[in-house]
């Protein structure tokens, strides 16, 4: 096992070779392609603020893709996957798969965006022309299966996830006042509900300051929050570009001696050592990492494929958001095998009764389950550790394993 020095940068997959190479035209009618194939279409910021996320969302898909095609495919078909570029904007979203389908194609699967605010604005028009989508975003808001009854979710509701991840950390950090930064957008909304129902059950105030996502320094915010004397704040957000901010904000307010959580919106989008300095980093903990983007003694064969791609071409980079794309297509593929046709009502009923075998699941094992009252996944337990966030990356994409 080789460790990334902190200093490392990385571009994961530069220019999207995909969306040049893998244009073919998607399904007939939501699930039988003319070609024979199972088409899979992201349409998510290419460009703009997102530009990060998406690289490590498609060399997930890529990787995953590949695998499952070398296995014969679903069903015989082999997996084509489409990227269209959004630049982050939900109502370009929208523009982009209102031209594929007046285009008179449909695709199999549609990934909706890597923020809530795109797939809030994609999901509508993904559940009247009944098409399954599965995704990444989690705000609480698209787990809505009456309201959108085709769209299934890879992550953890965020207010689930946070419940799981911090409460029992909280109530040991007993603290009066909780601290939080975190965007003014749909993102930013479930955060700060999910990080309400923790301070809620361990009694304590929760201060929170709202950012502009695209601005380019939150020290006024910071400086608000520290201003009430919060005992830990608490760091969430999307996208690469506020991340660093974040940090270079905690040290331009003064805030190093107060202890920081950050979530999985930070520790997702770059893990906080590659944008961060050492003072920066200093009282800082990630209570909400996935267990599987810890180091094992030794890499589970179901993602080796996934870790020998970063290891060999973008070494150091983390694991966490190409792992959740990775094992989205795995179960994607396993659904489609299970069920009776590729329309959105057939899938839905097949991911509902969805047999995933022991171990399968890079994420959840072999429980992962949904029903008729959640789409989003239940957390399992011991599905997160809390880790500090100066924890070094080895060069296949894990987090180092404490000592």
């Amino acid at each position: 096992m080789r460790i990334r020095p902190s200093t490392a940068r990385f571009r994961t997959l530069g220019v999207l070779t995909l969306a040049a190479t893998l244009l073919a035209a998607c399904g007939n009618g939501g699930g039988e392609s003319d070609d024979g194939t199972f088409d899979i279409l992201l349409i998510a910021g290419v460009t703009g603020p997102t530009a990060g996320p998406v690289e490590n969302v498609v060399l997930g898909l890529e990787t995953a893709i590949e695998a499952v095609n070398s296995d014969g495919g679903i069903n015989g078909k082999q997996i084509k996957l489409e990227v269209l570029d959004s630049k982050a904007d939900p109502t370009q979203a929208v523009s982009q798969l209102q031209k594929v389908l007046a285009s008179g194609d449909k695709p199999d699967l549609v990934w909706p965006g890597v923020s809530s605010p795109e797939s809030l604005a994609l999901l509508p028009v993904l559940t009247d022309e009944k098409i399954w989508s599965f995704g990444q975003t989690a705000s609480p808001l698209i787990n809505d299966p009456k309201k959108y009854p085709y769209h299934f979710g890879i992550s953890v509701d965020k207010n689930n996830e946070w419940m799981a991840a911090a409460l029992e950390p909280m109530k040991k950090l007993a603290p009066k006042t909780v601290g939080m930064l975190t965007p003014s957008d749909a993102f930013g909304d479930a955060a700060e509900a999910a990080v309400k129902a923790v301070t809620d059950e361990v009694g304590a105030e929760l201060v929170v300051e709202r950012f502009d996502p695209t601005g380019l320094d939150y020290t006024v915010q910071y400086s608000r929050v520290l201003s009430k004397n919060p005992d830990v704040v608490v760091l969430d957000t999307t996208g690469g570009d506020p991340t660093p901010r974040l940090f270079a904000a905690r040290e331009a307010a003064d805030g190093l001696d107060t202890p920081i959580w950050i979530a999985q919106g930070v520790t997702g989008a770059q893990p906080p050592k590659t944008v961060a300095t050492p003072e920066q980093l200093e009282n800082c903990e990630m209570p909400s990492v996935f267990a599987y983007t810890v180091r094992p003694e030794s890499v589970p064969e179901k993602i080796a494929p996934l870790a020998d791609t970063i290891e060999s071409d973008h070494p150091g980079l983390s694991i966490y958001a190409p792992g959740l794309a990775y094992d989205l297509v795995r179960i994607a593929a396993l659904a489609a095998e299970q069920s009776e046709g590729y329309g959105g009502e057939e899938m839905a009923k097949a991911m509902l009764a969805l047999d995933v075998p022991d171990d399968y699941s890079v994420v959840y094992g072999g429980d992962l389950k949904y029903t008729n009252e959640t789409h989003f996944p239940v957390p399992p337990d011991n599905l997160f550790s809390m880790m500090p966030c100066s924890v070094e990356l080895t060069d296949d994409g894990f987090f180092a394993a404490p000592e």
